[in-house]
């Protein structure tokens, strides 16, 4: 269940796109988590970057766009087969943030930097590194994930940690200054083993970053 209330008031997720509930979908209490996570895939990135009034930012931001709002089953058997397609930001821990004011207005009003995802502590290789929205005490500026070749074994991170570092060279040599310095950091083994695929997430210093978002 959801409120509508006016942007001006406290709330925590925004509507960018309204699309069609399956036409071979029942009710939504019918549904598996798998076929409820397929509804969002109708989503798109395009009516989201329309929305926001930014186009093409590539770098993890701290607005989540893959939520998804279905209609009750009273809605639904009364004909209604409307999907909310919405946004969330995120607070330290994850939550829902509570905020005010139109989100397409606040991102305009300010930095692009400030709508990044950051890390104030020195990411690490093997382990989980949580971020948070850029402030002016953030040093690591996260680039996105690289697929790294090779398996999980039992010297993991270390045996891999040269193929990720290549990973995310591409990265940031597109979104860092000139010399640069990254750090690849391998998600952790627990991660890394439900995946089945090994990833890194690349990061540079805050005050190495070239500007860039695409």
């Amino acid at each position: 269940m959801y409120s509508v209330v006016d942007c001006t008031e406290s709330h925590n997720s925004e509507v960018y796109e309204i699309v069609a509930y399956p036409a071979d979908l029942g009710a939504p209490s019918t549904l598996t988590d798998e076929e409820a996570y397929a509804i969002s895939d109708e989503c798109s990135y395009e009516a989201f970057d329309s929305w926001l009034g930014s186009q093409d930012v590539f770098l993890p931001m701290k607005i989540w766009s893959w939520f998804i709002a279905l209609p009750t089953d009273e809605q639904w058997d009364d004909g209604n087969r409307s999907v909310l397609c919405r946004t969330l930001r995120p607070t330290p821990s994850y939550d829902a943030l509570s905020y005010r004011g139109a989100l397409p207005d606040l991102f305009a009003g300010t930095p692009v930097i400030k709508w990044l995802s950051c890390t104030t502590k020195n990411p690490r290789s093997g382990a989980d590194n949580p971020t948070v929205a850029c402030t002016s005490k953030s040093k690591w500026l996260l680039l996105g994930g690289s697929r790294v070749k090779g398996k999980v074994t039992s010297k993991y991170p270390k045996d891999l940690q040269k193929n990720a570092d290549k990973a995310c060279a591409k990265n940031v040599k597109k979104y860092g200054k000139k010399g640069t310095k990254g750090i690849a950091a391998l998600l952790s083994k627990q991660n890394s083993l439900q995946i089945g695929a090994v990833y890194a997430e690349c990061f540079i210093p805050v005050a190495s970053w070239n500007g860039k978002v695409k």
